[in-house]
């Protein structure tokens, strides 16, 4: 089971095709009207388990009803985006004949309500799927695959150096680095450290972060912990996974085994409190321990989470009773929670039913959030209201809500 896994939540080595999916019809249901420019890619696959497919990339303005991909630009499929403002730096390199090997940048023209690709570097075909930003001249870019992170200039999209982590890896020649996060003159990287199959060693039950200097360039320490056995964290195309609380504490969600190993359910959060460079590991919660208010069922995995402040993060968690062994690709097993970190409690957020993992994005939108999915009834995207706890359909796309960013005014 676990080597059908490679192609699913990580979204990683898929092929790009042109087949459509004959399930991809949108949804036709009309939700309520968001306004504002937004960046946003959606996916259509094949019916080969959706091993392959393509992305599509496009800006809509005041989206409602169903988003189709007639005006949207095709790149490769789950390629790797991150977004600043009004930069998107979009990632297809994966390691198919169709890939461009290449990041490229974009920008949103407020003035014109214009989006063009403004500069592209090319990089091995190596998976890279962010960057961190240090300041607007530098950032990091983790290579998964060599063992690397290159730093970059985001203006010019020039390389500018490199930092090899090779030797850190558990086995191999790379960690597998994750997704990062910058604080306080330092760039804490997570170490994925897992196997060619996607999932943690069996031996290495834990969670690396390497502590880099950004005037320096040079990794200071890797830190590890070891007290509660969680894994795998952060995962490298969602930038919620690591963040900073209103006292800058860092959190960081550990994936585990994505709910595919039921002798091993743990995920959770791990934290590096503010004004320290290693981990609290009395603040560290195995969440697989916490029934899910208003299911029932415990979670096996995080497979994303957005930070919305007062300590609490909105989540997609897997739920193992929900995955179909013949189906992991399309089992809509995501359910879509509100997590507290202080209280140490999960309620799931009503009126949104369990997605599949390709469809989990979390990303804010003035004072709401967009919460994309991939249910059963519905394909698009729902606007949650922290303020009243509920969710509303927003708009249906045509393909998988894969990510979506609004655009600066």
């Amino acid at each position: 089971m676990f080597n059908k896994f490679i192609l699913s939540v990580c979204s990683l080595a898929l092929l790009v095709g042109c087949k459509k999916d004959d399930n991809n019809s949108p949804d036709p249901n009309k939700g309520e009207t968001l306004t504002g420019s937004f960046f946003l890619e959606t996916s259509v696959k094949n019916g080969d388990q959706h091993r392959s497919g393509a992305s599509y990339l496009q800006l809509i303005t005041n989206p409602s009803g169903v988003i189709d991909n007639k005006k949207a630009e095709q790149v490769g499929l789950s390629s790797g985006r991150c977004a600043y403002g009004n930069e998107v730096y979009v990632f297809d390199v994966a390691p198919s004949p169709d890939s461009k090997s290449a990041v490229s940048k974009y920008l949103y023209n407020p003035a014109t309500n214009t989006f063009a690709k403004s500069g592209e570097l090319k990089v091995p075909q190596t998976m890279a799927f962010n960057l961190v930003k240090a300041s607007d001249t530098k950032a990091y870019m983790p290579l998964y695959t060599t063992g690397t992170v290159w730093i970059i200039n985001p203006q010019t999209m020039q390389k500018t150096g490199e930092i090899d982590i090779s030797s850190y890896a558990h086995q191999g020649n790379t960690p597998k680095p994750g997704y990062g996060i910058v604080r306080d003159g330092y760039f804490y990287l997570p170490l994925n450290q897992i196997t060619d199959q996607w999932m943690p060693y069996d031996d290495y039950q834990q969670s690396d972060v390497l502590v880099i200097n950004t005037t320096t360039d040079k990794v200071e320490s890797l830190i590890a912990e070891k007290t509660t056995g969680l894994a795998f964290p952060s995962l490298q195309m969602e930038e919620g996974m690591v963040f900073q609380n209103e006292s800058h504490d860092i959190y960081i969600a550990c994936a585990g085994y994505f709910g595919y190993n039921p002798a091993n359910t743990k995920c959770g959060f791990i934290c590096i409190p503010s004004g320290s460079k290693d981990f609290n590991t009395a603040r560290s919660w195995d969440i697989s321990t916490t029934a899910i208010e208003g299911l029932g069922y415990k979670p096996t995995s995080i497979y994303n989470c957005w930070y919305i402040g007062g300590g609490k993060a909105l989540a997609y968690v897997a739920v193992g009773e929900l995955i179909d062994p013949k189906n992991l690709m399309t089992s809509k097993n995501a359910v879509a929670v509100l997590v507290d970190l202080n209280a140490k409690s999960i309620k799931k957020i009503e009126g949104i039913e369990p997605s599949s993992q390709e469809a989990i994005s979390l990303r804010p939108a003035d004072r709401y959030y967009l919460i994309g999915n991939s249910s059963a009834s519905k394909r698009g995207f729902y606007r949650y209201d922290p303020s009243t706890g509920k969710a509303t359909f927003a708009f249906a796309t045509e393909g998988l809500p894969n990510f979506i960013h609004q655009f600066k005014k």
